[in-house]
Formats: structure tokens, C-alpha cells, sequence
């Protein structure tokens, strides 16, 4: 949570500096953006595990990693003399992990209420040298191929799960070019469906699950235009 004060406190100051400037424009801008990202997906258990489902995460990756395509937009809600703006930014993201064949992969659409300071907080800005942050959320649908090894040999299991995670993004800008990270304040229980299954059978009893919560963490370069 220690990040989150930060967070909203760069917003605060965003907020003050439009507040305290009554000249501040509200004419809505995008500046669209796209880039490559490298994503991380972090399961770990939040319940005690049974022995099975104990070996199953003892040879599992502890992170799962994603090459990813990002496309996406900020919307300038409100800006101060192309110098300081507040907007919403929003994008979708692709990502593929080779291994194991065939090819796994996460599909993201995050959104953040971001500030931003200098380069890319509008179209029109020229400065050299801008930052940015913000706030929001990034849903994902995450299918990953997992291979198991048993007494009657490899067994494949198709991980298909959706979660969604309360995140905050932070930027620095150089001209158009933007490094980007985003990170999860905290993530939600999810349930992992394909290893319940497979550690508790189909005909599990109602409420037989194990718990995870699923992070997600990841950074990049992406061009505004």
C-alpha cells in the first residue's frame, strides 16, 4: 500500500497544479503509443497445498514470462500550456511464451488514470524529457500450457483463467520515446481451474480448490506518436 500513497500523491500534485491555475484547457487529445513489453505472471498459493498440489508447484516456474506486443492510447482529459496533463490511458496487450510447443499466451487491457510532466503529456508538447503516473487496473485472460510429469509419463494441462488486478504504472519519457513499467498493488484470489482438477479429480466436492493469488509485473518501451 506503501506504493499506492506514492502513487496518489503524484496525482495530488498533478491536481493541485490545475486547480491552482485556472487556465488550465479541457480539449480532449489522444496521443496514441505502441511498443514492446515484457510481462511477468506470478501464481502462488494462498491456502495450505496438499502434497500433490505441492509437487505440481515445486516444478512449476516460480514466473511465467510473456513477449508483448502493446497498442494503446492516452486521452488527455485536462492539461496546463502543453506542459502538465491529466488523462486516461488505456491499450491492449499480446503476449506469447514459447515454451513448452505449442505457443502460450496472455492477452491484457489495462487502464490507468495517469499525470504526466513534460514530454508526451500532449500532441503539441516538445520538451525533451517527461514523467508520468498513475492508477487503475489491468484485466487478464492468461492460457499457458503446462507439462507434467507422472508414473504414466507427461501429462499436459491448459491453464485458461481470467483475473484482474488493481495496478499502478509509472513512465519516463524521453521526446516520443516512453520506458514503462506497471506493477500490481495487491492481487485478488483467483482459482487456477486446470490444476484443481487435476490434483482433486472432476468430481471434486463443492469447495475443494486451492486458492492463488495471480501478480503480474511488467516493463518496456513504447513510442508515442
Amino acid at each position: 500500500m506503501k506504493y499506492m500513497k506514492k502513487i496518489v500523491g503524484i496525482l495530488m500534485l498533478f491536481g493541485a497544479i490545475f486547480t491552482h491555475n485556472l487556465s488550465a484547457q479541457s480539449k480532449f487529445e489522444i496521443v496514441p503509443h505502441t511498443g514492446l513489453m515484457y510481462e511477468f505472471i506470478v501464481p502462488t498459493p494462498a491456502d495450505s497445498m496438499t502434497p500433490k498440489m505441492s509437487q505440481i508447484f515445486s516444478g512449476m516456474p516460480d514466473v511465467w514470462s510473456y513477449i508483448t506486443f502493446h497498442v494503446g492510447g492516452y486521452g488527455v482529459i485536462t492539461h496546463k500550456n502543453d506542459v502538465a496533463s491529466i488523462g486516461v490511458d488505456a491499450g491492449l496487450n499480446v503476449g506469447l511464451n514459447f515454451r513448452p510447443v505449442p505457443v502460450s499466451y496472455q492477452l491484457q487491457a489495462p487502464i490507468f488514470l495517469m499525470g504526466r510532466l513534460g514530454a508526451g503529456c500532449t500532441p503539441y508538447n516538445e520538451q525533451r524529457f517527461g514523467i508520468g503516473a498513475g492508477v487503475g487496473a489491468v484485466p487478464t485472460f492468461w492460457s499457458q500450457k503446462l507439462v507434467i510429469g507422472g508414473s504414466t509419463g507427461n501429462e499436459t494441462l491448459k491453464i485458461q483463467e481470467f483475473f484482474l488486478n488493481p495496478s499502478a504504472v509509472a513512465e519516463v519519457n524521453y521526446l516520443r520515446s516512453i520506458f514503462r513499467v506497471h506493477f500490481n498493488l495487491f492481487s485478488l484470489t483467483n482459482h487456477i481451474n486446470a490444476l484443481d482438477k487435476y490434483v482433486y479429480g472432476f468430481g471434486q466436492p463443492y469447495g475443494q480448490k486451492t486458492n492463488y493469488r495471480i501478480g503480474n509485473v511488467g516493463f518496456g518501451f513504447i513510442y508515442g506518436f
